[in-house]
């Protein structure tokens, strides 16, 4: 999924300037900070692709800007995370990679912003310790479509001191008191706060958050959707136990104690523990209405394992409590004729993948709710070769399958035996094994 863009800021735009430019990079002798310039010059036509290390920055310089007037707000869009742009238009590498990345400049008193778009090549700095390189890691691989951990990642790097200014809730509120607009506020916020703590991507708004502490438990998060400053405050469990708009109009705080912070908890590696309650629904893929074939059984796995199996005939809503918090579990769907080299029935049901997951955790939710699509599908379509788990894939799972039933494991199934007969020979045996590990080698 693409990250999103700034929607905000490009709805207050009336219309957005995306002009391609060349660049010229300097030794940074005339920096006051003794880095790099790159002057961006809106004329002409090439794209440019800038090399950086991680951890180094290099300062933006706009060459055609003297009929413009002062820059209002910074605003950039990082579509892998790699990289990150200051208020002042310092442009950072964070993590080793290829980016794209697009800045937004507003201009004040004028009601269009221009748009910058560029490559990024960001090379490792092999000068950062293993401890920073291990963390750095770590929250690269946090969050849902990659949640930005971007202050924290700045600090990693060596680009920004781990003391630098945070928000608290008596900045946060002489900023609001001293802004003109939104974007004054966004933009004040940056100034101050240096780079926002999280950036999550791949929701329906696009949030900032300035943490006031380096855990998160006290936080603003600014909605550029709906121009609001919303303040909250989490439990060392990661329960939010309070919220409070603080702009456009202040509110009440109110408690809440229900909801978690699913942010908060992966950061700070809050470990769930306890059980849940799991609500299954079967739906018919094609009608969309309850499946009603009363044929084959359905099974809950975790780690390869049944947990439960019972019949479609008993029950197409069911509940199964006590399962573990810390587990993934997925659902199969098991047809009367599967691993039963007779073909004595036209059609069979399998789970419609493209309809929804049979895979799940529970994550930080004590109970879900899951609708699970099955298909019908002609016993003689065509399928993929080696896919014994009818998963419409073909990797190292079904090798896994295969050689557990051929060893004889309690409720191995094979989901399509057919595709499994590697040796068009109508016999599963060991031969059959290794041309799937074979195909798989090959393949991969």
């Amino acid at each position: 999924m693409k990250k999103k863009i700034l929607s905000l800021l490009l709805s207050l735009a009336v219309s957005v300037q995306c002009i391609s430019f060349t660049v010229n990079a300097e030794n940074g002798t005339d920096s006051p900070d003794n880095i790099r310039t790159i002057a961006i010059d809106f004329s002409d036509d090439n794209v440019a692709e800038i090399e950086l290390y991680e951890g180094e920055q290099v300062q933006l310089v706009i060459l055609d800007d003297s009929d413009m007037p002062e820059i209002d707000y910074v605003a950039f869009n990082s579509s892998y995370s790699k990289t990150a742009v200051s208020h002042d238009l310092k442009l950072t590498g964070c993590c080793a990679g290829k980016d794209s990345l697009h800045i937004y400049l507003g201009y004040k008193d004028i009601d269009y912003e221009r748009q910058i778009n560029f490559y990024v090549n960001v090379r490792p700095n092999e000068n950062i310790s293993a401890e920073n390189r291990a963390e750095l890691e770590r929250i690269n691989n946090l969050g849902y479509d990659g949640d930005d951990y971007l202050r924290r990642k700045m600090e990693l790097v060596g680009a920004l001191d781990k003391e630098a200014p945070r928000l608290d809730m008596d900045k946060v509120q002489e900023i609001i008191n001293s802004s003109v607009d939104v974007l004054d506020i966004y933009r004040q916020f940056n100034e101050y706060h240096s780079y926002p703590d999280l950036m999550p991507y791949g929701s329906n708004t696009t949030r900032y958050y300035y943490w006031f502490d380096k855990k998160g438990s006290e936080l603003v998060y600014y909605v550029l959707e709906y121009g609001t400053v919303v303040y909250e405050k989490i439990a060392d469990d990661g329960t939010v136990i309070g919220v409070q708009e603080l702009y456009p109009e202040k509110t009440e705080f109110f408690p809440n104690g229900k909801d978690k912070s699913y942010e908060y908890i992966q950061y700070n590696q809050i470990r769930p523990d306890g059980y849940g309650t799991l609500n299954l629904k079967f739906i018919d893929s094609s009608t969309g209405e309850a499946f009603t074939e009363t044929n084959g059984k359905f099974q809950l796995i975790s780690d390869d394992e049944v947990i439960k199996s019972w019949d479609a005939s008993e029950s197409k809503d069911i509940t199964i409590g006590n399962l573990s918090l810390n587990c993934t579990y997925e659902i199969r769907y098991i047809d009367d004729y599967h691993g039963d080299f007779s073909y004595n029935q036209q059609y069979k049901y399998e789970i419609d993948h493209d309809k929804g997951s049979c895979l799940f955790s529970f994550g930080y939710d004590s109970e879900l709710s899951y609708n699970i699509y099955l298909k019908k599908r002609h016993r003689g379509d065509p399928y993929l070769l080696g896919d014994v788990n009818s998963d419409n894939m073909f990797n190292i799972a079904d090798v896994v399958t295969l050689q557990k039933w051929l060893l004889g494991k309690p409720d191995t199934v094979l989901m399509n035996w057919k595709a499994a007969d590697l040796c068009k020979d109508d016999v599963l045996d060991v031969f059959d094994l290794c041309l799937m590990k074979k195909s798989l080698i090959e393949n991969s």
